[in-house]
C-alpha cells in the first residue's frame, strides 16, 4: 500500500511539472488580473466575483513573494504598499521556523538558501509578526532582542495571509513543499488565510496527515 508520504511526493512532482508549463505571458495576465481586483477592493471596498464577493480591504497583508510559477502576488504587494497597508514577507530558518517581517520596498530583499528573496531582520528597526514560540528562537539566532507581535493577536483578525502551495483539496487543505512552514500558521492564525491556486491544483481530496491545515478561503485562477 502506498503511504501518504509517498503519495505526497508523487503529487508534488506532478504539480511542479504542470506549474512549470505556465507561460510568462499567462503569468503576466494572472498578475494583472489579481492586481486589478485587489486595487478595486483597496479603493472601493468589497468586489463581487468568485472569492472576492463580500471581501473587505485587509488591514495588513502577509504574503509570499512568488517564484517558479506560483500564483503571482507581486502586484498585490505593490498595491498594498501604495495604499499604506502594512506588508509582511516571510523569513525562514531551519526546522520549520518562519517569521513575517514588515517590508516597505521589494528592492531591499536578499536571496535565501532556497533562492527566494527574503527580508532582512534589522535589530531595533524591523517589525516582526510570528507565532509566539518562535520569538526566543529567532532572537537567539539573530543575537538581539526584537520587536515582535503575536500572529494570533486579534489585531490581525482582519488581515490576509496569502498561502502558496502545490495542491489543494476543495475544502482548502494544502499540500506544500514539505517543510511545514505554513502549516504552523494556517492552523490557528487570527487572520484570514487564503489559498492561492490555479484550477489544475484543486482536487476533491489530497493526501494529508494530522498536522496538515486547512485555509479559510481559496482564490482560484482559471487556466483551462
Amino acid at each position: 500500500m502506498t503511504s501518504v508520504v509517498e503519495e505526497k511526493k508523487k503529487l508534488r512532482k506532478q504539480m511542479k511539472t504542470l506549474r512549470a508549463g505556465i507561460s510568462e505571458e499567462d503569468l503576466t495576465k494572472h498578475r494583472l488580473l489579481l492586481t486589478d481586483r485587489f486595487l478595486k477592493i483597496c479603493s472601493e471596498g468589497a468586489f463581487v466575483a468568485p472569492f472576492w464577493e463580500g471581501v473587505q480591504k485587509p488591514t495588513a497583508l502577509f504574503s509570499y513573494l512568488d517564484v517558479a510559477g506560483e500564483v503571482p502576488t507581486r502586484g498585490m504587494i505593490d498595491i498594498a504598499l501604495m495604499k499604506g497597508i502594512p506588508v509582511f514577507l516571510p523569513k525562514t530558518y531551519p526546522d520549520g521556523i518562519m517569521v513575517f517581517v514588515q517590508v516597505n520596498d521589494l528592492s531591499d530583499l536578499t536571496e535565501s538558501r532556497y533562492h527566494i528573496p527574503e527580508p532582512e531582520i534589522l535589530p531595533g528597526a524591523s517589525r516582526i509578526v510570528c507565532r509566539p514560540e518562535f520569538t526566543k528562537i529567532v532572537e537567539r539566532l539573530t543575537g538581539s532582542e526584537l520587536e515582535v507581535s503575536d500572529i494570533n493577536d486579534t489585531a490581525y483578525q482582519n488581515a490576509w495571509m496569502l498561502v502558496p502551495g502545490l495542491a489543494f483539496s476543495e475544502e482548502g487543505y494544502r499540500l506544500g513543499y514539505g517543510g511545514g512552514y505554513y502549516d504552523r500558521y494556517v492552523k490557528d492564525a487570527a487572520c484570514t488565510t487564503v489559498a492561492m491556486a490555479y484550477d489544475f491544483q484543486i482536487f476533491p481530496e489530497i493526501p494529508r496527515e494530522a498536522h496538515d491545515a486547512k485555509c479559510d478561503n481559496m482564490l482560484i485562477l482559471k487556466t483551462l
